[in-house]
């Protein structure tokens, strides 16, 4: 799953509507999260951008040992955030040193890293 077309920013000139939307995004996969029922993924191919978030929101991921299987958010090359919370949520989960090349230089995982703690 890959997440917003990020071309699609470009064209917005209401910036409610964009903050919006947003929220309500926000809102969504807190409510995943909090629903009360554990919430598995497998993720077989990409998952990046919003479609990582969705996964890390999940309580249980499993990822496919695949050459097809890619992992990141690469809207931090443009200078943007992981939506989401992705970045807090990643963080929490691998842990500091193996996060930050997904947050700082928008690379993807190809490879699998087994969460800390």
């Amino acid at each position: 799953m890959a997440g917003l077309d990020l071309s699609m920013l470009l064209g917005q000139s209401e910036f409610e509507h964009l903050h919006g939307t947003m929220l309500a995004w926000h809102r969504l996969l807190r409510e995943i999260e909090t629903a009360g029922k554990p919430l598995a993924v497998a993720l077989s191919g990409d998952a990046v951008g919003s479609g990582l978030a969705l996964a890390l929101v999940c309580h249980h991921r499993v990822a496919a040992d695949s050459h097809t299987t890619r992992l990141g958010f690469p809207e931090v090359k443009f200078g943007l955030l992981p939506d989401g919370s992705g970045s807090q949520r990643l963080l929490r989960m691998v842990g500091m040193q193996p996060a930050m090349a997904l947050l700082t230089q928008g690379k993807r995982l190809t490879r699998i890293i087994h969460g800390h703690g």
